[in-house]
């Protein structure tokens, strides 16, 4: 794995985001940057990980956890956050294009010539490997791909990679309903399009209600809209996953006024 070039930081913008924080706190803070930019991953949202990583017994690191969680997002269980993500992505992408420009002399002809054959080769490859299906094949891929390729050179490896764990259908339902929700950030879309894949798997793909079941399964889509538009999409999203594993707290938001199915 090639080094990241130097970390971006723009002292103007941190002191000012941060005047309330501790002496210790901005070293806490500090420190989950470096880390995450070297590691090029957040960091895991693990009390006794983030005690080692940072030097810190458990007592001193609840008090400054505090003063810097609202500079974070936790809800996918890493301590994630937007503009260091959208760095990295951004500086990977300059540096991407420089080695790409350096190899082939800065010939942008050459350069896409050679995109293009690679390109090609690879989602001939991921086919053969795949042992594709007529409609894997035939589907219309396109705005997928051209979603995933924000963070991809080559998305359509990982559509075929899908194929393996879901259908055709199941795939383009929940790309179509993470199209109606907020955008996921840079660098999580082949995540979060995994984990929508998995959650539409097991609640059961209904495009349209035909019978009872279905039916069901709408209304319930219907309800984890609702609540992700009143207490936010991570509420939404747990309430779902308790529902999916069964559990009686989900099932009393989902059906507040009715018997639980």
């Amino acid at each position: 794995m090639s080094k990241l070039p130097f970390m971006p930081m723009f002292v103007g913008d941190y002191i000012a985001d941060t005047p309330e924080l501790s002496i210790e706190a901005h070293g806490a803070y500090c420190l989950i940057l470096f880390y995450t930019w070297k590691g090029r991953k957040f960091l895991e949202d693990d009390d006794k990980k983030m005690c080692r990583i940072l030097r810190l017994g458990n007592r001193k690191w609840q008090k400054i956890k505090k003063e810097i969680l609202p500079y974070f997002d936790l809800s996918d269980g890493t301590w994630f956050q937007q503009k260091l993500s959208e760095m990295l992505a951004e500086t990977k992408q300059k540096s991407d294009k420089n080695k790409a420009n350096g190899r082939l002399g800065g010939i942008a002809k050459s350069l896409k010539n050679k995109e293009t054959t690679l390109a090609n080769a690879t989602n001939k490859s991921s086919i053969l490997e795949s042992e594709s299906k007529p409609d894997i094949i035939e589907h219309d891929w396109s705005e997928l791909r051209g979603w995933l390729k924000e963070d991809l050179q080559e998305p359509f490896s990982v559509v075929i990679k899908l194929t393996r764990d879901f259908t055709v259908d199941v795939i383009q339902d929940a790309f179509d309903r993470i199209k109606k929700e907020k955008t996921p950030p840079l660098g999580k879309r082949v995540a979060y399009l995994r984990k929508r894949c998995s959650d539409r798997k097991a609640m059961g793909h209904s495009a349209s209600p035909s019978n009872k079941e279905d039916f069901t399964k709408l209304k319930v889509e219907t309800r984890l809209r609702e609540i992700s538009k009143t207490a936010g999409r991570g509420r939404a999203t747990a309430v779902e996953e308790g529902y999916i594993r069964g559990e009686q707290w989900a099932k009393d938001i989902i059906w507040p006024n009715e018997a639980n199915v």
